[in-house]
């Protein structure tokens, strides 16, 4: 086993070595506590939660959380007084107040949205990370192509909100109920393109991919970061590869969430 790396103080002309005591990282997997500050009903299938508390206030400070689009995993109370586990994308951290964001994107089954929809100021969670997923701007990333639905508006939002304001930026956003759009806080470079789903067709081109044809060409080559329902994404990684063949290196994909399955993991 190494010994502790060591420095030298001068004493009397001769020098001491002393230890230089390393701090370990934060560790990720470690469960915090955070307790519901506010509640609000975004509208009928949006739910935006505050959380705050000793642990979240530390864990705001950090670095890693600060990088936009990063993720945590929630752990929320089951009334039979277990837990369920989900991952949700840190929104609007404020490190004065000590808090952060989630918004819950909510589902007419699934034991998360259920206690979404009951929480109320005071109930206690426990959470862990960040975890992977956070958005790197290139350096030599010219253009910037942002891909996602409902579920992904929170990381999209945190991107917008972090890019340079003269970085020409389009963004395609795939819903399947018009109520769900909000006002997102952009540059002046950045087009949004709000995207409705409801009437695709099986077997047929569908609304994302009709818009995709519409993107303008000067923005290949560009930087591309998308997330959201397996369909979703993984339409848009063809398209990307027939139209433009990006470079692997520049796309960053994940997939949040497959329809039909109650709690997919990636």
């Amino acid at each position: 086993m190494k010994g502790p790396l060591l420095s030298s103080e001068s004493v009397g002309g001769s020098r001491t070595a002393l230890p230089i005591i390393l701090s370990a990282p934060p560790d990720v997997q470690a469960k915090l506590s955070a307790t519901v500050c506010a509640h609000v009903q975004l509208h009928a299938r949006r739910i935006r939660i505050t959380f705050g508390g000793p642990d979240v206030a530390a864990f705001v400070q950090r670095d890693a959380a600060q990088m936009p689009a990063n993720w945590i995993k929630l752990f929320m109370p089951t009334p039979a007084g277990g837990s369920v586990g989900r991952a949700y994308t840190l929104r609007n951290l404020d490190l004065e107040a000590g808090t952060f964001e989630v918004d819950f994107v909510v589902h007419k089954t699934g034991a998360a949205s259920r206690w979404a929809q009951a929480a109320q100021v005071g109930d206690a969670v426990t959470f862990a990370g960040p975890r992977d997923g956070g958005f790197h701007l290139l350096a030599r990333a010219p253009r910037l192509l942002l891909i996602g639905d409902a579920t992904a508006l929170s990381a999209i939002q945190a991107i917008l909100s972090h890019v340079p304001s003269d970085l020409p930026v389009e963004a395609l956003l795939v819903l399947e109920n018009p109520t769900e759009h909000e006002t997102l806080v952009a540059g002046p470079h950045v087009r949004v393109h709000w995207i409705s789903s409801a009437e695709d067709a099986p077997g047929e081109p569908g609304a994302l991919e009709n818009a995709f044809n519409q993107l303008p060409a000067w923005l290949d080559p560009c930087q591309v970061w998308m997330a959201g329902e397996s369909g979703t994404v993984l339409t848009a990684r063809r398209l990307l590869s027939e139209r433009w063949a990006t470079k692997e290196a520049r796309i960053h994909s994940k997939i949040y969430w497959k329809r039909g399955i109650s709690h997919f993991r990636t």
